[in-house]
């Protein structure tokens, strides 16, 4: 960015992407391709608010330091159609053919509906110059409307142990998974969904990809993960994830529980990329941090909208089962600045207050057996508005509560506190990984099996730090905290 002065205003992310201006909602096309990041979005070019919907572009070799390009993707000339979202990869064995013999193509893969967002249909596009420049596939749609409202979403990755591509589409409430060689012929092959996980709204934004569980190749299970709106565990829209198995046709859940990926208000519309076509690594997911109830009215200005901090994902034994953990990726560390370390020792009702960076990062580790019931951190200003993450030991449930910051009369629907269960069973520490912008909060707990996302709006950053709890007491056992350096 060469203007600084864009990306100085109120409520302005520092840490994480938001486009330079107008709307922003989910992540799209995520790819790497020759060192470079790209991650498109679903973008108004126009307005702060939804419609004419498009594919907006960035790129990145670090995933934190974003350079915005050109509009990718454009309705066109038909009335009222939109591009919807999709994903992208890199077909580094020329099967699609698009440029040529040799050509190794970027192809996207998008819904267009038209006539208001009905008739959804899947197309293509595929670049040669990098994904700097997008033509749209002559034969489109790849594939067309099976009779369905809903059907969007398309996410195609390679499946390498049968050298086939697999496209899954989101079709209402359930998953359709294809099959393609040539990433333009494309066969439906099975479902996924009947009377699994939650049905509470549309399905949307699926992805499923391989993890390795504790890091052991040897012990490979696939993660499909499937966004909803509504019907997320505290209200609006989030992600729910399954764990299973994929033989390149179907996926087989190992139960039917419904896991949640975010606890929080604020993460939607995830997905993945994948550094190399078919290869076992870990994956890293970004996802749009904001909520379908109230995403509209945001006071932000002159954009609206933003994403997540990119994630590393793994899979986990716990003391539950096997989970999907989320954490913040290596590279933040490299936005630290300065380092403070707090004082470990015990306290009663409150530690004393400690100064806070406005844009930060947190560990912090907490001896919990002494302290009855409620214990945990706020992040505070001069003005009494506050941030509180706790533990309830007795309802056994992590709370993050922003109801002690400033709501615009327009935010109805904004909830004011949410909750994740705990299983505090042999739980002697809490440790909680946080990152702070400046209307953001993310909390990761339990090795990010647990993480709770969530916006706030506050008229002065909050800039103070405190540890409490309701009676016992409770121990900081290690605690450090750093400034974040603007990626822009």
């Amino acid at each position: 960015m060469s203007n600084k002065n864009l990306y100085s205003e109120k409520y302005r992310p520092q840490v994480h992407f938001s486009p330079m201006k107008n709307w922003a909602n989910d992540p799209n096309g995520l790819v790497y391709a020759n060192g470079v990041y790209h991650l498109f979005y679903q973008h108004n070019p126009f307005s702060d608010v939804w419609g004419n919907m498009s594919w907006g572009h960035a790129t990145s070799t670090d995933m934190l330091r974003w350079q915005h390009q050109p509009c990718a993707i454009e309705p066109g000339s038909e009335p009222h159609s939109f591009i919807f979202s999709g994903g992208a990869v890199h077909d580094f064995n020329g099967s699609s053919g698009l440029g040529g013999p040799g050509a190794e193509p970027l192809v996207a893969f998008y819904t267009h509906s038209g006539d208001s967002g009905q008739q959804q249909r899947q197309c293509a596009s595929y670049s040669l110059d990098d994904g700097l420049t997008w033509l749209a596939y002559e034969g489109n749609p790849v594939i067309a409307n099976p009779g369905l409202k809903d059907f969007r979403d398309p996410k195609v990755f390679f499946y390498a142990p049968q050298c086939i591509w697999v496209m899954l589409v989101a079709a209402g409430q359930l998953m359709y998974i294809y099959r393609s060689k040539n990433l333009l012929d494309w066969t439906l092959v099975s479902t996924f969904g009947e009377r699994l996980g939650a049905h509470g709204g549309d399905w949307e934004c699926p992805d499923l990809f391989p993890l390795a569980i504790d890091g052991d190749s040897n012990n490979i299970k696939w993660v499909m993960l499937a966004s909803i709106n509504p019907g997320a565990p505290n209200g609006g829209s989030a992600t729910q994830y399954f764990i299973g198995d994929f033989d390149g046709t179907n996926f087989i859940a190992d139960d039917r529980q419904t896991r949640w990926m975010d606890y929080g208000p604020d993460s939607y519309a995830g997905i993945t990329w994948e550094a190399a076509p078919g290869a076992l690594q870990e994956r890293v997911l970004i996802a749009w941090m904001s909520n379908w109830n109230y995403a509209l009215n945001l006071p932000t200005q002159p954009w609206r909208g933003q994403m997540t901090l990119p994630r590393a994902l793994n899979l986990v034994t716990t003391n539950e089962g096997v989970l999907l953990s989320s954490t913040p990726v290596n590279q933040v560390s490299s936005l630290r600045g300065q380092r403070q370390a707090m004082q470990p020792g015990t306290f009663r009702s409150a530690s004393p207050s400690m100064s806070l960076p406005s844009i930060c990062e947190l560990k912090l580790t907490i001896g919990i057996k002494n302290a009855d019931r409620i214990f945990g951190i706020k992040l505070y200003n001069e003005q009494g508005e506050q941030v509180e993450i706790y533990l309830d030991k007795e309802a056994e449930k992590l709370v993050l509560d922003r109801s002690k910051t400033h709501i615009d009369e327009d935010l109805k629907f904004y909830p004011y506190s949410y909750t994740a269960d705990i299983n505090i069973q042999d739980l002697e520490q809490l440790n909680l990984h946080i990152v702070v912008d400046s209307c953001s909060i993310e909390v990761f707990c339990l090795g990010g099996t647990v993480v709770m996302t969530a916006l706030f709006f506050t008229h002065k950053y909050l800039n103070q730090i405190q540890l409490f709890c309701d009676s016992g007491e409770a121990e900081l056992i290690d605690g450090e905290i750093w400034e974040l350096k603007s990626t822009w």
